[in-house]
Formats: structure tokens, C-alpha cells, sequence
């Protein structure tokens, strides 16, 4: 069975952007938007660096 999603595409405000300029972008039926490659490498940046400190913090204080 083949699941079909209701995509739209939309204005977005480009999160990286000083200027914040808007671009158009997908989403999805619950208009959620789909990240740009950009936009997930900087998401997953951010986990890791998070991830990193939560782990330096528990080690000081073990």
C-alpha cells in the first residue's frame, strides 16, 4: 500500500539569514515545515553540541 501526503509550498523566513528574508518551502498537511538540507545539518549540529555539553557537565560532576 502506497501512503500519499499532502505537500503545499509556502513563504518561509529563512532561519540562517541575518536579513531574514523569505524563501519558498514545502510543507506538509499539518503545515509543518520540511527542512532544507541546510536547515539539518544545522539542527543536527546543534543536538550534537548540546549532547557534547550535557556529557561534559556530567562528567564534572561525577
Amino acid at each position: 500500500m502506497v501512503t500519499i501526503k499532502a505537500m503545499g509550498i509556502g513563504r518561509w523566513v529563512l532561519s540562517s539569514d541575518p536579513m531574514q528574508r523569505e524563501a519558498l518551502s514545502w510543507f506538509d498537511e499539518k503545515s509543518d515545515h520540511y527542512l532544507t538540507p541546510e536547515e539539518q545539518a544545522a539542527q543536527e549540529c546543534q543536538r550534537t553540541s548540546k549532547t557534547l555539553h550535557t556529557a561534559w557537565i556530567h562528567s564534572l560532576t561525577s
